[in-house]
């Protein structure tokens, strides 16, 4: 079985992505102690969540997309407060690598399932603040935006009364609001991660 090796910070995509982190938040990261999971067909995209982005990661974030594009949210004025549960967040964890699949849409495999489900299966899938900068650096690169057929449902942090965020870009705007956790639906689909 493989093994989470550290990152070359010379390769392409680390590269990549410590540009992008000084482009879009105006950060210099370290990558020196991240490590990243073993690749797995499918999971062709590498991310890196830089602790640099600070003590409140999800109000960091929000703010950069409100400077880069429209976008609302319904999360709450204090959303790092808010989350009371979450999986990864690198003000705890520090810096880390994670692979996902490269696809624009929420993975189709995960279509039908509730948040609840998920738990119930132990599935590792996208956090919230995972998924708001993969929107970041899919913007940055491309210019383009993610999920514009389907919702990302980001079944990994729960707000105090135990609802879940969402994600799409719907009518020129990338909306985040708050979604039951016991619903499945087709449109709502979490996005695997390898850690």
């Amino acid at each position: 079985m493989s093994h989470n090796q550290k990152l070359n910070k010379n390769s392409v995509w680390v590269k990549e992505w410590i540009k992008f982190y000084k482009e879009i938040f105006g950060l210099a990261i370290n990558v020196s102690n991240i490590f990243i999971p073993p690749k797995i067909k499918g999971f062709n995209r590498p991310m890196i969540i830089a602790r640099e982005i600070g003590d409140s990661p999800l109000e960091m974030t929000m703010v950069t997309c409100q400077r880069l594009f429209s976008y609302i949210s319904y999360i709450g004025d204090n959303p790092d407060e808010l989350i009371s549960v979450t999986n990864r967040n690198p003000r705890y964890k520090g810096s880390y690598a994670i692979r996902v699949r490269d696809g624009i849409e929420a993975d189709e495999e995960n279509k039908n399932l509730s948040a609840d489900d998920i738990r119930s299966q132990s599935m590792i899938t996208m956090t919230l603040l995972e998924r708001i900068i993969l929107e970041l650096f899919y913007f940055w690169k491309t210019g383009q935006h993610l999920d514009n057929q389907h919702w990302t449902l980001c079944s990994g942090p729960r707000n105090k009364a135990g609802q879940i965020p969402c994600c799409y870009w719907y009518k020129n705007i990338f909306w985040i609001f708050w979604y039951n956790s016991a619903n499945a639906i087709g449109d709502f689909r979490a996005r695997s991660v390898i850690v």
